[in-house]
């Protein structure tokens, strides 16, 4: 049984697949290569390297929310696979995956501030 800290953290991450799924590829690039430079807590280990997060984006992008949230759980109880629990439960993956979002949010809404606020 999951708790209540991997249940909100598992919220929080589908938010952060749909927030990123809004963004096209080469934003998406752009935004990971970015983050990943300021802070290496944004990168999650999924998908090995860049090319690989974006496409595993794609994927868990196209399932419903119930499908992700069974998928992640399985990870965590089945699979007992420690990257998803790092990412669900760690509070420095959490500020980054919230700050990811916000930073996906401007560049699609105000792409001049986003790029004032990276250079």
């Amino acid at each position: 049984m999951l708790d209540e800290k991997t249940k909100e953290g598992i919220m929080r991450f589908i938010k952060h697949v749909r927030r990123m799924n809004t963004l096209s590829d080469d934003q998406l690039r752009f935004l990971i290569t970015t983050k990943i430079s300021e802070n290496p807590d944004h990168y999650h280990s999924i998908g090995i390297d860049i090319e690989g997060y974006i496409q595993w984006l794609r994927q868990v992008g196209m399932t419903s929310d119930d499908q992700i949230k069974k998928r992640f759980k399985d990870e965590i109880e089945i699979n007992k696979d420690t990257v998803y629990h790092e990412i669900f439960e760690d509070a420095d993956k959490k500020r980054s995956i919230i700050d990811m979002e916000k930073a996906a949010r401007d560049m699609k809404s105000d792409p001049r501030s986003f790029a004032r606020s990276v250079a």
